[in-house]
C-alpha cells in the first residue's frame, strides 16, 4: 500500500437542530404555513426553506436552505436536494419569504421554482408547492404556486432561462436579446397581473 496517500471514510448524516412539534399531513399551504411561516416571514431579509415530507405528506423536518439580501436570494438546487434525500423524504415544500410585503413571485421566482421541480423529479424527490410568505398590513400572508396552478408557467420559464447558457458559449448580444424576448413571453400573462393588495384574500390568476 502507498504510504503517501490515504483515503478518509467519513459518514453523511443529519443533526436536529429543533423539533417541528405537529405530525399533521401538510395537505394545504394554509398548513405548511401554519407550520413554519411565522418563523420564514419574520427575517428582515431573504430566506429559503424546505419542509421535507413523507408519501403520507406528514412533515419529517425544515432546513433553511439560505439566506440572502433584502430582496434577493440564492438557492442551488444541489443545497436543498441534499437535505432532503438524507431525510428520505417523499417530497418536499420551499418556502421563502418577501420581507417587503409584496407576495407576487418575481421572474426569478418562477425560474428558481422550475429548477427545483426538474432537479426534484430526477431525484425522485418531488416539489409539491412553493410558498411565498410576508406580512400584509402586519397580517401573515401567502402565496401558493400549486394553489395558482403556476407550476406550468415556472417550468416553462426554467426552460426559456436555460438559453442564457448559449451566451457563455456564444458571447454574442443577439443571444442575450433572443433568451430575453422567450422568457418575457412566458412571463407575459402573468406580468399583467395587479399585485394581491387586499388583506384577508388570496389573490386568484
Amino acid at each position: 500500500m502507498n504510504d503517501k496517500f490515504s483515503l478518509d471514510m467519513v459518514s453523511i448524516r443529519l443533526i436536529t437542530d429543533k423539533k417541528l412539534y405537529s405530525d399533521t399531513a401538510l395537505t394545504s399551504p394554509e398548513k405548511a404555513v401554519d407550520l413554519i411561516g411565522q418563523e420564514i416571514a419574520s427575517f428582515d431579509r431573504e430566506a429559503v426553506a424546505i419542509i421535507n415530507c413523507s408519501t403520507a405528506l406528514k412533515p419529517i423536518n425544515a432546513h433553511i436552505v439560505s439566506i440572502g439580501s433584502i430582496d434577493t436570494s440564492i438557492v442551488s438546487p444541489r443545497e436543498v436536494l441534499k437535505a432532503a434525500i438524507l431525510s428520505n423524504a417523499a417530497g418536499f415544500i420551499l418556502m421563502h419569504n418577501h420581507p417587503s410585503g409584496t407576495l407576487k413571485p418575481s421572474k426569478q421566482d418562477f425560474i428558481m421554482t422550475g429548477n427545483l421541480f426538474f432537479a426534484g423529479e430526477l431525484m425522485s424527490t418531488h416539489l409539491i408547492d412553493h410558498i411565498i410568505v410576508g406580512y400584509n398590513n402586519g397580517k401573515l400572508d401567502f402565496h401558493s404556486f400549486t394553489q395558482h396552478d403556476e407550476f406550468n408557467i415556472a417550468k416553462e420559464a426554467f426552460k426559456q432561462s436555460s438559453s442564457f447558457a448559449n451566451y457563455f458559449r456564444e458571447p454574442s448580444q443577439n443571444n442575450i436579446v433572443k433568451a430575453s424576448k422567450n422568457l418575457s413571453e412566458v412571463l407575459s400573462k402573468y406580468k399583467s397581473k395587479e399585485p394581491h393588495q387586499a388583506s384577508g384574500k388570496k389573490e386568484h390568476i
